[in-house]
């Protein structure tokens, strides 16, 4: 009797070990998902990977020797590796970035100028710097002193073509005050300062930081530039990371341009151009 009652006792704690160590691996098990989980959708991992691509715009983007430079290229660098964050970058025509950015094949492009049709469809965030477009024109074919936006009234006037400008260009061309002549090339500012200064245009609306490189090539091939004048009349643009939409690398990004402020005129002006407050 009391052999049978030791083998009863021995079973039945078997059966509620057995049970208490199934009962533990489940609980392991949910957990690790459950924390796994968190961090993959929450938060990226500082190891993992972010996917950039850019056009060919230098000073803020290019390749070299197989090296990703620019100033917007040093300034995003910069930011994530406040937080460890790698980046591999690719270089595409511009319409194709945003098509893979659209597509969501990678995490950003890189400069994306504000328009409030990108800020609805991206995540843009606080802008990385400000740049500059200036009016520049042919005063041959414009008689009356550019002082302001609006006296492009009536004008025709070359800007690249899917090129952000301005909202107020933007209230301007919706309206019909301006013709427009979109302009796409490989180097689109060369095209744009050679229509003016051919007098093929009245105006065009050309980044600050590519004139007078683009009018020392004319000069170097023999082009008259007599008639090109560059006016006055700034139109400030922000640069941003074009993520895309709700992307989790955008929090980092922001934490670490937050850091690296006070160092990103320093960043511009090491490629020789212009700060615009």
């Amino acid at each position: 009797m009391y052999v049978q009652d030791q083998q009863a006792y021995w079973t039945i704690n078997k059966i509620g070990l057995k049970k208490c160590i199934w009962e533990m691996l489940l609980l392991f098990f949910f957990t690790e998902v459950t924390v796994a989980n968190a961090s993959t959708s929450e938060t990226p991992s500082s190891s993992k990977i972010m996917k950039v691509v850019f056009e060919k715009f230098y000073p803020s983007a290019y390749m070299e020797n197989g090296e990703a430079k620019g100033i917007d290229v040093d300034i995003l660098l910069l930011a994530m590796q406040q937080s460890g964050v790698k980046i591999h970058f690719a270089e595409y025509p511009w319409n194709r970035c945003v098509a893979m950015v659209d597509a969501k094949e990678v995490d950003a492009v890189i400069p994306m100028v504000y328009t409030e049709a990108r800020a609805s469809k991206y995540t843009l965030g606080t802008s990385m710097r400000v740049r500059g477009n200036l009016v520049v024109i042919n005063k041959q074919r414009v008689k009356k002193e550019i002082t302001k936006l609006q006296d492009l009234e009536n004008l025709l006037v070359a800007v690249g073509k899917g090129y952000g400008i301005s909202k107020e260009w933007e209230a301007m061309v919706a309206e019909g005050k301006v013709k427009v002549d979109e302009v796409f090339a490989e180097d689109v500012y060369g095209a744009l300062v050679r229509k003016v200064a051919k007098g093929g245009v009245d105006a065009a609306i050309v980044d600050v930081q590519f004139i007078d490189n683009r009018l020392n090539k004319l000069i170097e091939e023999g082009i008259d530039t007599k008639d090109f004048v560059t006016t006055k009349v700034l139109l400030k643009k922000e640069t941003h990371v074009g993520f895309t939409k709700d992307n989790p690398f955008a929090a980092i990004y922001e934490n670490g341009l937050a850091k690296i402020k006070l160092q990103i005129p320093n960043i511009v002006k090491k490629y020789n151009v212009r700060w615009v407050e």
